[in-house]
C-alpha cells in the first residue's frame, strides 16, 4: 500500500479483521485444541494471507495462478483426483 492514506488504512485494518473474525468462526470449532496465542497467531497469519489475495486479485484483474506446481497436492500420489475424468481412469 504505497502511498495509502489514513483512510486506506483504517479501511484495510477493518477488511483484515472482519476476515479474521470470519475465520475465527468456522475454524475454532476444529481447533479448540490450540492454545489461544497458537489460534490467535494462525487467524492474524490467515487472514492477513487472506487479505493479500484479495488485493492481488483487485490491482491484477485476476484470481490467480492455478497452473499446477511440482507441490500442488492434486499431482501428488495419493491426493485427491484432479477430475472426474480421474475417477473414471480409477474404475
Amino acid at each position: 500500500m504505497n502511498g495509502s492514506t489514513a483512510a486506506d488504512i483504517k479501511r484495510a485494518q477493518q477488511r483484515i479483521a472482519a476476515i479474521r473474525e470470519e475465520i475465527s468462526s468456522r475454524l475454532w470449532p476444529v481447533n479448540s485444541g490450540m492454545s489461544a496465542e497458537m489460534f490467535n497467531d494462525l487467524m492474524d497469519r490467515m487472514a492477513l494471507l487472506q487479505y493479500n489475495f484479495e488485493q492481488r486479485v483487485v490491482e491484477d484483474g485476476r484470481e490467480g495462478d492455478r497452473r499446477r506446481g511440482e507441490l500442488d497436492r492434486r499431482t501428488l500420489p495419493g491426493g485427491p483426483p484432479s477430475s472426474a475424468a480421474d475417477d473414471d481412469a480409477k474404475e
